[in-house]
């Protein structure tokens, strides 16, 4: 009898961790959902169902702002603004709207790159796309993707905000599915590069290179003329190259919003100068961007080559920079 009761209380044990065990996975889940502002967009959304080739294509900011909404239902933030649902047929309306205006948009390499990689069912790096984009806007504070959601938290996410019971996912993360705790810490970062079709420079194709040799290159020139070419060279490569983590991504969209600046000079510049006309001022400006732009990348060539061990400018998030507010102002005033 002692034995069997032995057992028995052996049973109520395990009962009872098994059970403890379910409570915790229970507990476990955490909702994506932003139940203040994350509800659908049905506005946007039937904008982008309607349109049509040749009609008048979106603005810049309406395009980064559809993207961004598609993004939230698998990204982990703590704010989201409207939510569309993502559809294969949805992506190839922006891809089309995209490439038939490639004119009219400045940063439709960035748009063309994302939505490109998505349609392929890639979002392993979705989060990062969110946070370019709210970057290039430059406008939002809060938001910032910090992790991807899991396939039961879109699942829910799908549910809850577009009234939708969906199976499984459009797409697939599993290249990247770190959770949330994971990178709650700002400063943890992990690259995620993509590096196929990258053959430029004589250089391996790893980040830790690629950095490396703009950091230093990019410092050789004195030619105002010179300076956008490199930035955007730079810029345009970054499709190869991508991190996770929430401060090193705001430095690298603090040199994308640079560039886009810079890129603006340029066009001021050439304008003046086919017209006769040339302005100290832009030229003096031109030089002042460009220097933000080369200091702030020799800072993170500190971050990813060197540990963060060695001197720098001040303008880095990943580096506690103290310089960080100054190049904020710089760029959110320009």
């Amino acid at each position: 009898m002692e034995k069997n009761h032995e057992k028995e209380s052996s049973k109520v044990v395990e009962n009872e961790v098994d059970s403890s065990s379910k409570e915790d996975e229970k507990k476990e889940f955490v909702s994506t959902v932003d139940t203040r502002f994350g509800w659908e967009n049905t506005f946007h959304s039937k904008m982008i169902d309607e349109w049509k080739s040749r009609n008048e294509p979106f603005v810049d900011n309406l395009v980064e702002d559809v993207i961004q909404q598609m993004a939230h239902q698998k990204i982990i933030a703590g704010e989201k603004e409207g939510s569309i649902i993502i559809t294969p047929e949805r992506i190839d309306i922006l891809i089309q709207m995209v490439e038939e205006n490639k004119d009219k948009y400045e940063h439709y390499e960035t748009y063309l790159d994302i939505l490109k990689r998505w349609k392929k069912g890639d979002f392993s790096t979705v989060d990062n796309d969110h946070n370019v984009l709210m970057r290039i806007q430059g406008s939002k504070t809060g938001g910032v993707a910090t992790g991807i959601a899991t396939e039961e938290q879109e699942v829910h996410y799908i549910f809850q905000v577009f009234a939708k019971q969906v199976d499984e996912v459009f797409g697939s993360t599993e290249k990247h599915n770190e959770t949330e705790s994971e990178f709650s810490d700002p400063k943890t970062w992990k690259d995620v590069s993509t590096p196929e079709g990258f053959n430029s420079y004589g250089i391996e194709p790893t980040l830790e290179a690629w950095i490396a040799y703009h950091a230093e290159d990019i410092t050789k020139t004195t030619d105002v003329k010179e300076y956008y070419p490199r930035a955007r060279r730079f810029i345009t490569e970054m499709k190869y190259f991508r991190v996770q983590g929430e401060d090193l991504q705001k430095d690298f969209a603090n040199l994308m919003m640079l560039q886009t600046w810079i890129s603006h000079l340029d066009y001021v510049i050439s304008v003046n100068d086919q017209q006769g006309i040339r302005t100290a001022e832009n030229y003096e400006e031109m030089k002042k961007s460009f220097k933000y732009f080369t200091e702030l990348l020799h800072d993170i060539d500190i971050v990813i080559n060197h540990d963060g061990k060695g001197e720098t400018f001040g303008f880095a998030y990943q580096l506690d920079g103290k310089k960080v507010q100054e190049i904020d102002t710089y760029i959110h005033i320009n």
